[in-house]
């Protein structure tokens, strides 16, 4: 049943799903049902872009509790995800220099939300924090206000 969600062929089955993705089937059935519920940044090639900005990205992940491990899993997560819908590189294990293509004013404040959320919902997933994250354009030196959705 979810496992023709994961894949379009009628030959996969729940272990050809398990050793492609690398992980238990319960942890597949509650990605495929938390899929369901949530809604999905739109897709960066899908909308038409005239304009650019290249920012860096700087984020401080820390385990939420003195028994949770997750850390680096969470880094990896955020740099798979950087790199899969952005012109993204890595600096360093904090920093990322992204290209974000964007229509409009609100289109841009739009991926960033986006961007900013995915990243700690990346770390609430592995019980962890992100203490600190920062977006800075490249070309003025400001850094984006998650309040006011705006350049200061």
């Amino acid at each position: 049943m979810a496992s023709g969600l994961m894949c379009a062929r009628p030959s996969c089955s729940w272990g050809v799903v398990q050793k492609t993705v690398g992980c238990s089937r319960s942890t597949i059935s509650k990605a495929v049902r938390f899929a369901g519920r949530t809604t999905r940044a739109p897709a960066l090639a899908s909308t038409p872009a005239s304009l650019s900005v290249t920012v860096i990205l700087w984020l401080h992940v820390e385990n939420g509790s003195k028994f949770t491990r997750g850390k680096k899993r969470v880094r990896e997560d955020v740099g798979s995800l950087v790199t899969r819908f952005y012109d993204s590189t890595k600096l360093n294990d904090a920093e990322y220099r992204l290209v974000i293509r964007y229509a409009n004013d609100a289109d841009l404040k739009e991926r960033l939300d986006g961007l900013l959320h995915e990243i700690c919902h990346l770390a609430d997933l592995r019980n962890c924090v992100v203490d600190d994250i920062s977006v800075k354009n490249e070309a003025n030196g400001l850094y984006w206000d998650e309040c006011d959705g705006g350049w200061k």
